[in-house]
């Protein structure tokens, strides 16, 4: 599994604006942990129940995160961002809140607006 995560931030240096897009990337994984009897043989026995789930490994997933800040005076910041862009759910079956499933997001499309006060 690879969990990899890029920013592109673009900010811009006549004003106090900025813009990030993020890529959250995860490969793919097992359903159960390896080594695992369910699929695989195990100290010479055979597996023990390949019908455990409807696949082997869930598949690799890419999230796509925006984000725009802008200071609105010195001791604010105001920010808008939309998190999971294309609206990626979890695999069929994964609930994306632990369990080996939480690299999953547990909902689809987010997004956020906020304020930041410095003082």
């Amino acid at each position: 599994m690879a969990i990899r995560r890029i920013n592109s931030t673009s900010p811009s240096t006549a004003s106090s604006a900025s813009c990030r897009w993020a890529i959250r990337y995860a490969g793919s994984t097992r359903c159960t942990s390896i080594p695992s009897e369910d699929y695989n043989s195990l100290n010479g026995q055979p597996p023990q129940n390949t019908d455990y789930a409807t696949a082997e490994k869930y598949p690799a997933v890419t999230y796509h995160d925006i984000r725009a800040s802008y200071d609105v005076s010195e001791l604010f910041n105001a920010y808008v961002g939309v998190n999971n862009v294309s609206n990626k759910q979890p695999p069929f079956g994964v609930t994306g809140v632990g369990a080996g499933s939480a690299i999953y997001d547990n909902r689809g499309r987010f997004g956020y607006i906020g304020v930041t006060a410095r003082f």
